[in-house]
Formats: structure tokens, sequence, C-alpha cells
């Protein structure tokens, strides 16, 4: 077989080292709120429809707090969640009641 047919050494972990890299760097895109958090498929590659879906209206207010609020973490129910602020205060939150209201 000429030397010009053959694959050269490593080629395949090479190539699927190259697509580690590309899902890797596909893991910050900029048009999701998080990033992957290492599970990289090799049998489909990254494929994002580049349409964002934030929230443009307000749905209610966290009026408890006394100054700004600073985060807002959700439970992984996500039925709950709670709210600190600048007022060093945390409130916890039912997701159900504060959206009815």
């Amino acid at each position: 077989m000429p030397v010009s047919e053959m694959l050269p050494p490593h080629r395949l972990e090479n190539l699927v080292k190259q697509s580690i890299a590309f899902q890797t760097s596909q893991a910050n895109c900029t048009y999701h709120n998080s990033s992957m958090s290492g599970d990289y498929s090799l049998l489909e590659d990254h494929n994002c429809a580049r349409r964002v879906s934030i929230p443009s209206k307000c749905i209610g207010v966290l009026k408890k707090h006394k100054d700004e609020v600073w985060m807002v973490k959700f439970a992984p129910s996500g039925t709950r969640f709670a709210s600190v602020g600048k007022d060093n205060v945390i409130f916890l939150w039912s997701l159900q009641k504060f959206v009815q209201k």
C-alpha cells in the first residue's frame, strides 16, 4: 500500500480528541445560561438555534427585602427558591404562591 494512502499513527485518537475539544469549546456558548457540566457526546454536535428565551416582563417583586436583591437560587425541584440581598437577609419562597399573587 502506498504511504500516501496510509493513515497517520493515532489518527482516530486525534479525531476523537478534536471532537471533544470542539464540544468543550461550545460548552461556553453565549446563548445558554449554564455551561455543560462535562456531559459531552460524540454522537451529536452542539447545535444552538441562537434564539434566546430571556423573560422580558416582570411577574413579581420580592417586596420583603429592604434593599437590592443580589441573588436568587432555585431548589432542584423548581418549586422553591431563596433570595438574598444587600440587607443581609435570606428569604425562602414558594414559587407557586409567589406566581399566583
